[in-house]
């Protein structure tokens, strides 16, 4: 998630920045899917994967307006 957003922030574009947000969403949801699988393969405890997949939907959660707000001023600035 932090390659993809360092990477996307780098493009110098609202309209990039917000792609690669998306893939660090993308990622989000990937970390909640293997979290599942560490849950039923007894790797983590119930609490380490409930505080996991917390912070995995507020950083999912904050990605979203992010994109949002990016999209938002890059319409603004063409005039879309």
């Amino acid at each position: 998630m932090l390659s993809n957003i360092a990477q996307g922030f780098e493009r110098g574009t609202d309209a990039e920045f917000a792609r690669f947000e998306s893939m660090a969403k993308g990622s989000c949801g990937e970390l909640r899917a293997q979290a599942i699988v560490a849950l039923d393969q007894d790797y983590w405890a119930m609490e380490t994967f409930e505080e996991i997949t917390d912070k995995c939907r507020t950083l999912s959660a904050g990605i979203s307006n992010l994109i949002s707000y990016l999209r938002t001023s890059e319409s603004a600035r063409s005039g879309s």
